[in-house]
């Protein structure tokens, strides 16, 4: 079913459980797997010479690290006893070159890991895995970052664990009076005048007086 699988690597132990992930898939559907790395070319925009030789130095330093996340990703496919292939390639956008690289190809699925950023950091920095989920026409495989998403499991677990060990609220005795104002020991004591009798009767109708619930 999935003759050609392509895995977006970054380095990351999320990017290395996709790669698992991947090696498994092919090894079930006698597939291939092929680890991408993108690198922008441009990430900056200047003038002159010193722009020529921050230029330089920054595609040297992005193609060595690009080169150290593929080895990583080939390491860990070579453990699991499978051969891959690496390719990198340019992009002004992460997961533009992604998706392009699987079209190029005649991919069948993109695995991709999830890092699994909330809230504040997902809307500054953004997510490579929703925009590539938006953009590709073929299926997309995400496997989040067990890290996070075990401590979001433990928490609610914790959560819920904590609730059932309080079990549910209870609802405050009748004739205790949760907000002894003045007003309501007024009224308390003109109701317990009205209704002389044993002190059972007393406090039924202090209770009745209070009208605090």
């Amino acid at each position: 079913m999935f003759k050609k699988i392509l895995v977006p690597v970054d380095g990351s132990d999320t990017a290395i459980a996709a790669m698992a992930r991947a090696v498994a898939l092919a090894r079930a559907f006698d597939g291939s797997v092929t680890a991408v790395s993108v690198i922008d070319p441009y990430p900056f925009i200047g003038v002159g010479t010193d722009l020529a030789y921050g230029q330089e130095q920054y595609l040297v330093a992005a193609n060595n690290e690009a080169s150290a996340s593929l080895d990583t990703a080939r390491e860990a496919a070579t453990r699991l006893g499978f051969d891959i292939e690496a390719v990198v390639v340019e992009g002004h956008a992460v997961h533009r070159g992604i998706v392009e690289t699987a079209e190029n190809m005649g991919a069948d699925l993109i695995v991709i890991g999830s890092h699994g950023r909330t809230g504040l950091e997902k809307l500054v920095l953004g997510s490579v895995t929703q925009r590539v989920l938006g953009d590709a026409h073929i299926p997309v495989l995400v496997v989040r970052d067990l890290g996070a998403a075990g401590a979001v499991s433990r928490a609610r677990r914790r959560g819920r664990s904590r609730r059932n060990r309080r079990g549910p609220a209870r609802p405050a005795p009748r004739g205790r009076c949760l907000r002894r104002t003045p007003a309501a020991l007024r009224r308390a004591g003109r109701r317990i005048a009205r209704h002389p009798g044993t002190a059972r009767r007393r406090r039924r109708a202090a209770a009745a007086a209070c009208r605090c619930r």
